[in-house]
Formats: C-alpha cells, structure tokens, sequence
C-alpha cells in the first residue's frame, strides 16, 4: 500500500528500471524506461501570444509512451480554467483550446500562463477505474510502476487581441512640416 518515492536516485535516460518486492507470500514486479529529456520549443519564455490559435511544439521524447501538457494561469486573480490534457507519443504539437483561457461564465482572462509537460511511460496514464478493472502494469499486485520526465516550464503572456502595429517615428524634414504615418 501506498507510494514510495525517492527523488535522489541517480537516474540516466532511456535506461530500463525494473522493481522487485518480495515478500513472504509475494513476488511483485514491474518495469519502465526513464523517457529522454525533451523541451517545448513554441511558444518560448516571455511571448506574448493570442489566446485563439495559441499553439504548443515541442521536441519528442524517446522511450516516453505518453505526453501531459498542462496551461495554468499564473495569477491567483485570474479566474481562467487552464487546461491540462494527454497525448500519444508521436504527438509533437497541439493548439490550446480557447476555453483554457475563460471562467466557466465564458470571460475571458488575458495574464501570465504557465506552459508545463510531462512525457510518462509505464502506465502512468491509467486511471482508477483501469487500474481497478486490469490492475495496472505490475505483475503479483495491483498497481503502477512508472517514470516521468518534466520540460522546462515555459512562462507565455495571453492576449486577446493582437497588438498595435507600432512603426518607427520618421525623421524630422528641415522644412518644418509634420509627417504623419497612417495605418491601412
């Protein structure tokens, strides 16, 4: 029962881990594969992105059998959903809802967002209904055994609408009139 965890493991890529629980009436077992390292490439830290086609790239993962890809706001104030969402491991990309970015009232919430993913393998996909009903991915118990891998957490700010088209100042004629630049 419960969950063991030990964060100072020195831990390499791709590498199979294996568990091994024996006990006197026991043998419990399980396997993964620590997925490589992997980064979001789209948006990059500090872009100002508009909310509607707000698009998601990032590098594959080898070994990862599944990714989560998670938007939170990071302002306490905004009352936005996020969104958070698994994909397939040939997945490279995806556009963010624009639900992500509204209360459930349907408002929308311009500010920082946090753009966080995870690449998992050895069932960490699994709910608890699947983990009720196969008993998981170990063998003598029921249960899970896995491994994850974060991507550094990328910081984007979400508008919504597009910003004003913003054009150098000419320089000043020596004829003393005024130049004026007009959008179209």
């Amino acid at each position: 029962d419960g969950v063991y965890f030990k964060p100072a493991l020195e831990l390499e890529y791709r590498r199979r881990y294996d568990l091994y629980i024996a006990t006197d009436k026991e043998t419990i077992t399980g396997s993964c594969v620590l997925p490589d390292s992997f980064s979001i490439l789209q948006p990059r830290a500090g872009d100002s992105v508009l909310f509607f086609g707000a698009r998601v790239v990032w590098t594959r993962s080898d070994s990862a059998e599944h990714y989560i890809l998670s938007l939170t706001p990071l302002d306490t104030a905004n009352k936005a959903q996020g969104w958070s969402k698994a994909f397939p491991a040939e997945t490279t990309d995806c556009l963010i809802p624009e639900q992500a970015f509204m209360d459930s009232a349907g408002n929308f919430y311009s500010g920082e967002y946090s753009i966080s993913m995870m690449s998992f393998n050895g069932a960490w996909k699994k709910g608890s209904l699947d983990l009720f009903l196969s008993g998981g991915n170990l063998n003598g118990a029921p249960g899970l055994f896995g491994a994850a891998v974060y991507a550094r957490t990328v910081v984007v700010y979400i508008r919504q609408v597009a910003l004003p088209l913003v054009r150098p100042e000419p320089e000043s004629n020596s004829g003393g009139g005024q130049n004026a630049i007009s959008q179209r």
